[in-house]
């Protein structure tokens, strides 16, 4: 369909350009409307002649449907919820780590951020390593049906020295997006009637594991859910 698409996109100012200089053969002048009609199809079949050459660090990314990203955010929490980790599909895992505990008795999580609030799944290990697994999902972010999830920067945890876990917002963040679509004349032609861009965010989500003896707390703005394997 996409190579339909840009064979159409090209040929169709090539037929109008053609059927304009034929209308005009023989005449001696030619209006100032026939002039710039020329001129902009000109620069329409030279930009789209240029267009793959000049995309700067282009992904070929594959368009979802907006119930199939509905039905996968949802998937997700119900997922998280379940303390269901390996059934999650690795797009939404923006970060893993694991932090050395000061401690193993107790940890309060604390939301450092200046608005907003986090949503926080805690497991319970088995036995006790003194380590916290951090795992940060995203639901993600989507711009006219493509997944741009992966230029997102997750939320900032760090353990501090009395062991309280502080969250925070990430730093802000300024994303360039170019998205290459069909010329105006083809869009027509589809039917597509679509002016302008959408885009749909969805929040972050931490899970933690942590020593099966370990007691935690939670500051306020932080939503805490335990996990019961």
């Amino acid at each position: 369909m996409t190579i339909i698409s840009n064979f159409l996109s090209l040929l169709l100012p090539i037929i109008i350009l053609f059927m304009i200089v034929r209308a005009c053969i023989g005449k001696t002048t030619l209006k100032f409307t026939h002039w710039m009609l020329s001129i902009y199809l000109g620069v329409l079949l030279l930009s789209t002649a240029l267009a793959p050459f000049i995309k700067n660090n282009a992904l070929e990314l594959e368009r979802v449907d907006r119930l199939e990203m509905n039905q996968a955010w949802s998937q997700l929490n119900t997922k998280l919820s379940n303390g269901q980790l390996d059934q999650i599909d690795s797009s939404f895992l923006l970060e893993e780590k694991s932090i050395d505990l000061m401690q193993t008795e107790s940890m309060d999580i604390v939301w450092s951020g200046r608005y907003g609030d986090a949503l926080v799944y805690v497991e319970r290990k088995k036995e006790s390593d003194g380590k916290l697994d951090v795992f940060m999902y995203a639901e993600g972010l989507w711009i006219d049906g493509y997944d741009f999830s992966h230029e997102l920067e997750p939320l900032r945890v760090n353990l501090q020295t009395n062991n309280d876990l502080y969250i925070a917002m990430p730093y802000e963040q300024h994303l360039k997006v170019g998205l290459i679509s069909d010329v105006f004349p083809l869009k027509q032609i589809k039917g597509d009637s679509k002016k302008m861009s959408h885009v749909t965010s969805g929040s972050q989500v931490i899970y933690l594991r942590i020593p099966p003896d370990l007691s935690i707390g939670a500051g306020e703005h932080i939503r805490l859910h335990m996990i019961e394997k």
